[in-house]
């Protein structure tokens, strides 16, 4: 194991999913494996015990479900990254994990080598959504003009403008090439759109709009 390993816990009320996921993950060399619970609450005593980096979390379990301690979790360590895996791409689950904390969503037909990816990646300070979870996300978000309106005391009309093209899931290089701009500035940009409206990331931005209010 190499030195620094990134520790997970890993939470499932399923043990052939949990034993699965600990032999995948535990064959790389970056990542130990601290822990496995079967329930929400039996997660929240394993983070105080292990204090992993990374915990992957089930949604629906028993006596505690995945929300839940997500949102118990985080309010007491909340350095604490938090992955979703899933077999459910309801509305309801995917906000309410969101809302909770919770910086990745993903679904547990997700290929291995993108799961273990997704661990290092959250581990940076970004929040990832597979492809099918993000499109769900922005095409419920309301159309550019109440944008506009909703954050028009915010922003200036040229970050309202590149937050209209992130809520469309545009990324730095595509806004650059709608708008004409650097990838440069387009960072620059959205760097402050995140800092005026509240979010911590391009994610949550995205959730924000789609729920109508900054925090």
């Amino acid at each position: 194991m190499m030195e620094g390993a990134v520790k997970v816990l890993i939470v499932d009320d399923q043990s052939l999913i949990r034993q699965g996921l600990s032999v995948l993950l535990a064959s790389e060399g970056d990542i130990q494996i601290v822990g496995e619970a079967g329930t929400g609450l039996e997660a929240c005593r394993m983070a105080e015990q292990y204090n992993p980096d990374v915990i992957l979390m089930d949604i629906r379990m028993p006596v505690m479900d995945g929300v839940t301690a997500t949102a118990q979790i985080l309010k007491s360590q909340p350095h604490i990254k938090i992955i979703v895996l899933t077999t459910f791409d309801d509305d309801e689950y995917l906000l309410g994990s969101l809302r909770a904390g919770a910086c990745g969503y993903l679904l547990k037909d997700t290929p291995f080598e993108e799961l273990a990816e997704a661990i290092r990646v959250v581990l940076t300070g970004k929040s990832l959504l597979s492809n099918e979870m993000m499109s769900k996300l922005l095409n419920s978000a309301p159309p550019p003009a109440a944008q506009n309106q909703r954050f028009a005391s915010l922003l200036s009309e040229r970050e309202l403008e590149v937050l209209n093209l992130i809520g469309r899931g545009k990324t730095n290089q595509e806004i650059a090439s709608d708008l004409c701009l650097t990838e440069g500035t387009v960072k620059n940009h959205v760097t402050k759109i995140l800092a005026a409206i509240g979010a911590k990331s391009r994610l949550q931005a995205a959730l924000l709009l789609q729920e109508g209010e900054a925090s």
